[in-house]
C-alpha cells in the first residue's frame, strides 16, 4: 500500500522546465510548487505530493483555457506545451 501524500518524481524536457520556471516567475501560487532539480547526468525533474500535483495541474488547465487556443479553438504553441504538462501530471 502506498501513501497518498508520498512525493512522485516527474521528468521534464528542457522546454517544459523553462516554461514552468517562466510561469513561476509570474505567478506566486505556482512559484510555491515549482522546485526543479537539474542533474547534469540525468533528466530535469520535479517532485510533488499528490495535493501539489492536483493543484499544479488545475492551474495549468486554467491557463490552457485562457491562453492555449487560437481563433479556431485549436491548441496554439503554448497550448500544446500546456497539454503535454497537463498529461504528464495526470495521476490516476
Amino acid at each position: 500500500m502506498t501513501n497518498q501524500d508520498e512525493n512522485r518524481e516527474f521528468c521534464l524536457s528542457l522546454e517544459q522546465a523553462e516554461y514552468l520556471e517562466m510561469l513561476a516567475s509570474k505567478d506566486s501560487s505556482i512559484r510555491g510548487l515549482v522546485r526543479l532539480r537539474y542533474d547534469p547526468r540525468g533528466p530535469i525533474s520535479i517532485s510533488l505530493g499528490s495535493g501539489q500535483v492536483r493543484d499544479l495541474r488545475d492551474r495549468l488547465m486554467n491557463r490552457m483555457d485562457v491562453v492555449g487556443y487560437d481563433e479556431a479553438y485549436s491548441p496554439n504553441r503554448e497550448g500544446r506545451l500546456l497539454e503535454g504538462l497537463i498529461d504528464k501530471f495526470f495521476v490516476p
